[in-house]
């Protein structure tokens, strides 16, 4: 199912960086400290993310692994990586993030992380992309000022 995930986030307008090398990968699993799922490993090697502070109409923007790496937001937790952004939303107003897990990565968002939480990459996009409004997602175009 994930073949399908690309076109489908792109058509929301977003522009998307060439794949991720097997480097960038290896750099990505031992910040983590686990290996990455199938899910993870397969959208970073379709695509690294969206070039830095570029958003969808959703007005998310998908991180690079260089920017998960790198930015200051990207951690939350203070023995080691507990929560790692690779999104967000609005320019850094919140972010999505991978959560390690028996079963490799969960997502959160933290707008409510105990309500909107998914056991896997591959889940969350599904929900991102079948019903962005149910996870209080909106189409930038349908925002106007009064």
């Amino acid at each position: 199912r994930l073949h399908d995930v690309l076109p489908r986030l792109k058509a929301l307008g977003g522009t998307f960086n060439p794949p991720a090398a097997l480097e960038q990968l290896a750099r990505l699993e031992t910040f983590l400290g686990t290996r990455l799922p199938y899910d993870v490993w397969t959208f970073y090697r379709s695509a690294n993310g969206m070039p830095d502070f570029e958003c969808d109409t959703h007005m998310v923007s998908f991180w690079s692994i260089e920017r998960i790496l790198s930015d200051p937001d990207s951690v939350l937790g203070s023995t080691g990586p507990s929560q790692v952004a690779f999104a967000d939303g609005m320019l850094n107003a919140w972010f999505f993030r991978y959560v390690p897990s028996s079963t490799g990565l969960s997502v959160v968002s933290e707008l409510d992380p105990t309500h909107w939480r998914w056991s896997s990459l591959e889940q969350f996009l599904e929900a991102y992309l079948a019903a962005p409004q149910e996870i209080s997602l909106v189409d930038r175009l349908e925002r106007t000022e009064p």
